[in-house]
């Protein structure tokens, strides 16, 4: 508990995501409905949230600078909340750069009382726009960040292991390929990030256990927001002249298993209530667990509604059954590919996404091999392929044949060799103005 004696305020959205972003803005009103005032400058602001998502390495460095860089300008005097996924090898580090207490994105609540709050976090409105000028989020500083974040580790691997000279090839032969195959990393939601979308909240935390992900311990179960609440904020949206509507869920798969409902019946409402109007939808981070489930009236839906989506994510993550049984994604490999080649062949034009991760610890040739046939079979519009990284804590730390950070580089390459014949030079051209344009 303390005193309140001006009521300044300073939000930091220190990491690229749907949820965090709309968190904050929230939070924002939260402050400026309890009459609280915004600043532009940190060293007038009495109470500072940062908002970050610390789920890969060099993201937990990227996040860590972010906030030493504005703790430097922070009155000592200043309350600070950091809200968020944080591992406590993450907290520890924070707390060697300012005195800070940690609230989980489904426990902001517990801000009413340290604000002594007249009206509570639960009773503001869940928003659609990311619109306070607080509130940003800039690619080309995140870039820089995290490449100087792993400079830094590649100087310190020096000291560790490896010949200095291999290290340097391989830094440089991986900087090179990720120079030459930008337009594979190129994703609609990055594009527009921030601008240009109608957000809709449709839940929040998920029913999956992978094996690999520290985020589900501080998002918890599926909490789905009521079905007319969802279509009455899409209903506004269309009255607005919104064109981009974009779901925002952990897993927008397992949509309203909490409450005897199913994302499939939520798609078909929301295309039934726009089917007059010209809009489209971005389906992100639908788990191929309940692709397969729903895939008999997803089929359907996607086929009468194609040219009102824009985008379907599913992240499979590997080719190989026998790494997503480590994993712990409960799903047949061979359903999903089959599922996902009757779709293109019903719909050619839905564009679809996927993320992969290489190197998860006992990946063999082999099973990186399916991962490859899975990009050649299905020919995704969109990949995201991520390097393994250990998080402490998660099962898949504890198992052993951990792949070497060369061998992940190299897969990685492959990939994204595969992935770039997808998208021809002109349609890289404007996404690449694109990107520019929304870097400042």
């Amino acid at each position: 508990m303390f005193n309140i004696v001006t009521n300044n305020f300073f939000i930091v959205l220190a990491t690229r995501s749907d949820e965090r972003g709309l968190e904050c803005q929230k939070l924002y009103n939260y402050f400026t409905l309890n009459g609280w005032m915004a600043v532009n400058d940190i060293r007038d602001a009495d109470f500072v949230i940062f908002a970050a998502v610390f789920y890969l390495c060099y993201e937990d460095d990227n996040c860590i600078d972010v906030i030493k860089h504005y703790a430097r300008k922070m009155k000592r005097s200043a309350r600070v909340v950091i809200t968020g996924c944080m591992p406590d090898e993450v907290s520890l580090k924070l707390s060697k750069i300012c005195d800070f207490t940690f609230i989980p994105p489904t426990d902001l609540d517990k801000l009413d009382q340290m604000l002594k709050s007249r009206i509570k976090f639960s009773e503001v409105k869940d928003v659609n726009r990311i619109e306070a000028k607080q509130i940003f989020y800039r690619p080309i500083i995140k870039r820089l960040l995290i490449s100087r974040a792993k400079f830094i580790r590649w100087i310190e691997g020096f000291r560790i292991n490896r010949n200095i000279f291999f290290r340097a090839y391989n830094y440089l032969l991986n900087l090179f390929w990720r120079i030459i195959f930008v337009k594979a990393y190129i994703n609609p939601q990055v594009l527009n990030y921030g601008s240009g979308y109608f957000y809709l909240m449709i839940s929040r935390g998920c029913l999956r256990t992978c094996s690999y992900c520290i985020i589900k311990e501080f998002i918890g179960n599926v909490k789905s927001k009521p079905q007319t609440e969802i279509l009455g904020e899409f209903r506004h949206g269309l009255s607005l002249g919104e064109k981009v509507f974009s779901l925002v869920s952990e897993d927008a798969g397992c949509y309203g298993l909490d409450l005897q409902r199913t994302s499939a019946e939520l798609l078909k409402e929301l295309f039934s209530t726009g089917k007059n109007s010209d809009f489209k939808l971005i389906i992100p981070n639908f788990s191929a667990q309940w692709f397969i489930e729903y895939y008999e009236e997803l089929e359907d839906i996607f086929t009468e509604n194609v040219g009102k989506v824009s985008y379907f994510h599913i992240p499979i993550q590997s080719g190989s059954q026998k790494i997503l049984n480590k994993m712990n994604r409960n799903y047949n490999i061979k359903d999903v590919k089959e599922s996902l080649r009757r779709l293109q062949k019903r719909t050619p034009n839905l564009n679809l996404g996927t993320d992969i991760i290489v190197g998860f610890p006992g990946e063999t040739e082999e099973d990186f091999l399916e991962s490859k046939h899975l990009l050649n079979d299905v020919r995704f519009k969109f990949v995201d392929i991520f390097q393994y990284e250990d998080r402490p804590g998660t099962v898949s730390s504890n198992i052993d044949l951990k792949i070497s950070v060369e061998t992940q580089g190299r897969r990685k390459r492959e990939l994204l060799k595969i992935q770039n014949t997808r998208v021809p030079a002109s349609v890289l051209l404007s996404k690449v103005q694109d990107i520019t344009s929304n870097l400042f």
